[in-house]
């Protein structure tokens, strides 16, 4: 897994690219946690991501409560192979999937 960080006008943006495992999601962590305390928004690429599993969509529902305390917005921008299935159950803790 790969992740680029950018961050523009006060959006923090994370592209991740390759497997979203539980073998990455530590890196993954510090990552978001740097990107939340910096910025006002967060997005979360996800466009380049060929797996993802229930340890990476957990850390995402982290991030999108987190993102909630601290009224910050979050937002998934994207999706890779694994389909819109996990971007519903994001969805459900207020952690905005989008298309682009």
């Amino acid at each position: 897994m790969e992740i680029k960080s950018t961050k523009r006008k006060g959006v923090h943006r994370l592209a991740v690219s390759g497997e979203a495992t539980i073998y990455g999601v530590s890196q993954a962590a510090d990552a978001v946690r740097a990107a939340l305390a910096g910025a006002e928004s967060l997005q979360v690429d996800l466009s380049g991501v060929s797996e993802i599993d229930s340890a990476f969509i957990q850390l995402l529902l982290a991030a999108g409560r987190q993102a909630d305390r601290d009224e910050k917005k979050m937002e998934i921008v994207g999706y890779g192979g694994f389909g819109e299935e996990a971007m519903l159950v994001l969805s459900a803790l207020h952690v905005e999937p989008s298309a682009g």
